[in-house]
């Protein structure tokens, strides 16, 4: 072979590698998405219409999430939800209301529909399975609560003395026997899930909105004795005296900042590093 073909033959194999070798650097990201988890659970994985006619129920329904509240922040739920880690519902089933059909609720249904097998294993009445991002692409509508901006975060609320609330404030001992007593106790927090993943809250609560509590009534128990939280004393005590009017249980208002200055402990919900987020 000549030096002239030989060179000719050598140009050829680099231009034709060259493609080649875009097309992997490009596939690169694509490969490292982990591929969407087979659903293997005896509880049903829920379609949007099913969703739908059991959201326009609310009486009859609870709804667990069994995500973080980071990814609340980040992608959205349900407008009110039990809250309660999927790690710990074994050991927490005594918070949970069993006169209710329950659908739980996580990303993609993968930790849903394992927490759905566990209650229904435990006697709970349960509907399925939801996953939220699922529940979104059939073109749902999740409820999104914004972080606002830090100007708006630093606006303090009234300062103790200034608490103009019936409901009472409840001090760390208090609290203490409340929690002692889970099978008795439903325990509303108020606040953004931000708030809950900066300050930490307890273990398990009814996550609703302060300004959206009037409009859910129906959501929540009416034969539960109920504790309001907020981060300080203030949108608990208003949610405590609006609940309270409408005939529910109301023990008083617990201040998370309040209780763990006391000594209480307060659960937090650490987001995981990105490289172990992706869990589905």
């Amino acid at each position: 072979m000549t030096m002239r073909k030989l060179l000719t033959y050598t140009t050829m194999a680099i231009l034709l590698a060259a493609p080649l070798a875009r097309a992997a650097d490009t596939a690169v990201p694509a490969a490292a998405q982990p591929p969407a988890a087979e659903y293997k659970y005896k509880t049903p994985k829920l379609k949007r219409a099913e969703i739908d006619a059991l959201l326009a129920k609310p009486e009859g329904l609870l709804v667990i999430d069994v995500r973080r509240p980071d990814e609340l922040t980040k992608i959205g739920g349900l407008p009110v939800y039990l809250s309660v880690q999927a790690k710990d519902l074994e050991s927490s089933l005594a918070y949970i209301p069993k006169d209710r059909s329950i659908v739980t609720v996580s990303n993609h249904a993968g930790r849903a529909g394992a927490a759905a097998d566990l209650l229904a294993s435990h006697g709970f009445k349960v509907a399925g399975a939801i996953g939220v991002e699922n529940y979104e692409e059939e073109s749902g509508t999740l409820t999104k609560i914004a972080t606002p901006a830090p100007a708006a975060a630093a606006a303090q609320p009234p300062a103790a003395d200034e608490y103009k609330y019936k409901t009472t404030r409840l001090k760390r001992a208090e609290i203490d026997a409340l929690l002692a007593k889970p099978e008795n106790l439903l325990v509303i927090d108020v606040r953004r899930p931000d708030e809950i993943t900066k300050t930490g809250g307890l273990p398990v609560y009814l996550s609703i909105q302060a300004n959206d509590v009037e409009k859910n009534l129906a959501y929540i128990p009416k034969d539960r004795v109920i504790v309001t939280v907020a981060n300080h004393f203030g949108r608990n005590g208003a949610a405590g005296d609006l609940l309270a009017s409408h005939g529910f249980k109301v023990a008083g208002a617990i201040a998370a900042e309040y209780y763990e200055a006391e000594g209480g402990t307060l659960t937090k919900i650490v987001p995981p590093v990105p490289a172990a987020a992706a869990v589905r």
